[in-house]
């Protein structure tokens, strides 16, 4: 039989095998080290990082909101023209103002893509040589119950081509009104409808999947992102995997394909109505 000192000198020996740290407290650190990172500084340094990095982008908006002020606008507009001719080499003599052939369109645009701050430049001018007072009136847009569905007050339809929505009314408020922000236009031989990128809320992202349903419209072309950095340009207004389906008020859209490339992508789209048939 195991007597009492036999059972301590066995846990003895046994208890090197374990994962027990021991600290030596006679342990001194080397002359060559100057400090020691414990977790504690890990978790200030993240915190403070986090910190800085959140001043920045609040100061960042802030400044972008002040420069965009009346004021600041002229003084923009000079600056932005003196940017132009002196780091763009020129680039306003790429800005051509006669059609361009479609055989010529990919240099062109592999070249304008290049510069940028042209396109600012050129988009400014263009709406100073349109006087006010010529526009034609884009009221309906800007009307309170209209102008919650606008992402921006920028860019609005004017009355006489705005895409007017089949409406029937089911009691709510946006069966009041028959606005969603989108255009027809008139190419020639082909029409096209150009509208801004939806938003969220306020029933603007089934007003765009009715506008689709109602026009029969073939495909969708989005030249945007839904975000750029920290800024959202639109609506995730579509399923976003392959076999998703999603409700965006009387329309299910379900994503049946995707086919991606290098500067794009083409998704395959399956839209159903459950109110609404075509005439």
């Amino acid at each position: 039989m195991a007597t009492a000192e036999n059972a301590t000198a066995a846990a003895e020996e046994a208890a090197p095998s374990t994962n027990v740290t021991r600290v030596n407290p006679d342990f001194v650190l080397p002359d060559y080290v100057c400090c020691v990172i414990t977790d504690g500084i890990w978790i200030w340094f993240f915190f403070l990082t986090t910190f800085a990095v959140l001043i920045l982008i609040v100061t960042l908006k802030y400044c972008k909101k002040r420069l965009a002020k009346p004021r600041f606008k002229e003084k923009n507009k000079s600056l932005l023209l003196r940017y132009v001719v002196a780091e763009d080499r020129g680039a306003v003599d790429f800005v051509r103002e006669e059609p361009i052939p479609v055989a010529e369109f990919l240099v062109y645009y592999t070249s304008r893509r290049k510069l940028k701050t042209v396109d600012r430049l050129e988009t400014t001018r263009i709406l100073e040589s349109f006087p006010k007072r010529r526009q034609p009136p884009d009221l309906t847009a800007r009307e309170p119950i209209n102008a919650k569905k606008n992402f921006d007050s920028v860019s609005l339809p004017f009355d006489f081509n705005r895409v007017k929505l089949d409406r029937s009314p089911n009691g709510d408020d946006d069966a009041l009104t028959d606005y969603v922000n989108a255009s027809r236009v008139d190419g020639g031989e082909r029409r096209w409808i150009v509208a801004q990128s939806p938003q969220e809320g306020a029933g603007v992202v089934a007003d765009f999947w009715h506008l689709v349903w109602q026009e029969r419209s073939p495909a969708l072309v989005m030249l945007t992102r839904t975000y750029e950095l920290i800024k959202v340009m639109s609506a995730q207004y579509w399923p976003l995997f392959v076999g998703k389906t999603e409700q965006y008020g009387d329309f299910s859209v379900t994503v049946i394909g995707e086919e991606s490339y290098a500067h794009y992508k083409v998704i395959h789209l399956a839209v159903t109505s459950l109110m609404y048939v075509y005439k």
